[in-house]
């Protein structure tokens, strides 16, 4: 593989590149329960990207789920993905990747935590 100011490049092959990068664990400004219901990400793309979402729930048990943007498009937009509603925890790990190795350009993203009011 190289990197170049295009992107990511398979040296050698023909083949789709699978890319992925991991924004690492968030406590979005405290360590309060928090809900993650939705994020949103600004990219170029003729497939959708697959956004994963980890973290320890209120059990202590590790939980892990990916989904995939509401849309994509060949022109810079901003699209949306519906995390799953009954998540609560104090951190999350969020990874984005690509999907088919298709090519796209990300130029923002943003994460819209919700504080949870109930105690454990």
């Amino acid at each position: 593989y190289a990197t170049l100011p295009g992107g990511v490049y398979q040296i050698g092959a023909d083949s789709p590149v699978s890319s992925t990068f991991d924004y690492g664990r968030l406590d979005f400004g405290g360590d309060q329960m928090k809900f993650l219901p939705y994020a949103y990400a600004r990219f170029a793309s003729l497939s959708p990207l697959e956004m994963t979402v980890s973290y320890v729930d209120e059990r202590d048990e590790d939980q892990e789920y990916s989904v995939l943007s509401k849309g994509a498009s060949e022109a810079m937009r901003e699209q949306r993905f519906n995390l799953a509603k009954g998540t609560r925890s104090t951190m999350y790990r969020i990874v984005m990747r690509n999907t088919g190795g298709a090519q796209f350009v990300q130029s923002a993203a943003s994460f819209m935590p919700k504080l949870s009011s109930r105690r454990i």
